[in-house]
């Protein structure tokens, strides 16, 4: 806390616990932004867990270091950060803290009302300098090593119909080593852009202009479909169907969809207006689609160059993909 006496901490007992504590353990185990800790009196007593229950409304941050020239958890790195009061947080990503304990790699800072850390940065043990500027609070980071030397990752593609058709304004969700949303307008790419090394998960979501597209002949289709009259020979069109997404084309989704063309709702809960398949993905049963987790994500690991990632668009209820 620097020279700031006015930081101090006040001692509590547990209700209770009169056992002495030789090891201890602390990390944000339910990622709420309070450190909780773990206990263990030793002699056969039983480990126990505390939860930090406190609710405050103080800022905080984490952050993750990743190793690429150096170890893979940054052990033995610096890491310096500056508020915008000019005060100095420094710590020190170290292993085996205490007796028979290794703490969480996550280093954890407390920023009281602050709403980033304008700068951070990471000493790694070979000597590299990383600096990383306007963090936000309550986030956790990771910071990659030598990626502020580095040119950005870009991760591209397409999201398109089978007719080759694309989706109004889509957005694109990366979450990750990095996170964010970008927006992918119509007949056009998304981009994103990502740290060197970074491991990411890109999902495009779309959840709006539920009816459009949607006709009484794509309702006929899937009724046929049902009555096995004649089945789709594609599996899109089968997850197309399945509009309140219990995983099986019923008569049931043929009623909410029939409630969509009326206009007596506006969307069907359980579902979104549009699911993104990887256009890459191999079903391993074409006919039967919805009887596999298939994916809606791409996960992308260690980035060393630019990716291109298509995704076919599915229209929830529009068979025909015009």
């Amino acid at each position: 806390n620097g020279e700031d006496s006015a930081n101090t901490f006040t001692e509590h007992n547990i209700p209770g616990d009169t056992l002495s504590t030789y090891i201890h353990s602390f990390a944000d185990f339910n990622d709420d932004g309070n450190l909780d800790f773990m206990v263990d009196a030793g002699f056969g007593y039983p480990y126990q867990f505390y939860e930090n229950i406190h609710l405050s409304a103080s800022n905080w941050i984490k952050l993750n270091l990743k190793g690429l020239i150096s170890n893979r958890s940054g052990v033995g790195s610096i890491i310096n950060g500056i508020d915008s009061t000019g005060r100095i947080l420094m710590r020190y990503v170290g292993c085996g803290e205490s007796y028979r304990t290794q703490l969480s790699f996550t280093e954890h800072i407390g920023l009281g009302d602050w709403q980033f850390l304008p700068f951070v940065e990471v000493v790694w043990t070979n000597g590299v300098r990383d600096t990383f500027h306007n963090l936000i609070s309550n986030t956790t980071h990771t910071l990659i090593e030598n990626s502020t030397h580095q040119p950005p990752i870009e991760i591209k593609g397409t999201l398109t119909t089978l007719e080759g058709l694309h989706p109004d304004t889509t957005l694109i969700y990366y979450s990750g080593d990095a996170h964010g949303v970008s927006l992918c307008a119509a007949n056009d790419t998304y981009s994103v852009q990502v740290p060197n090394f970074a491991s990411v998960l890109v999902s495009p979501v779309k959840d709006d202009l539920w009816s459009q597209g949607v006709s009484i002949a794509d309702l006929v289709s899937i009724q046929q479909h049902i009555l096995q009259a004649n089945t789709f020979d594609s599996p899109y069109k089968i997850i197309a169907s399945d509009a309140n997404n219990d995983e099986q084309v019923t008569i049931a989704d043929l009623v909410w969809l029939m409630q969509l063309l009326t206009a007596n709702i506006t969307s069907i809960p359980g579902n979104s207006s549009f699911r993104f398949v990887p256009a890459s993905y191999e079903f391993l049963d074409p006919e039967n689609p919805l009887e596999e987790d298939f994916p809606e994500f791409i996960e992308l690991i260690d980035l060393l160059e630019n990716q291109t990632v298509d995704f076919i668009a599915i229209k929830i209820g529009n068979v025909f993909f015009n």
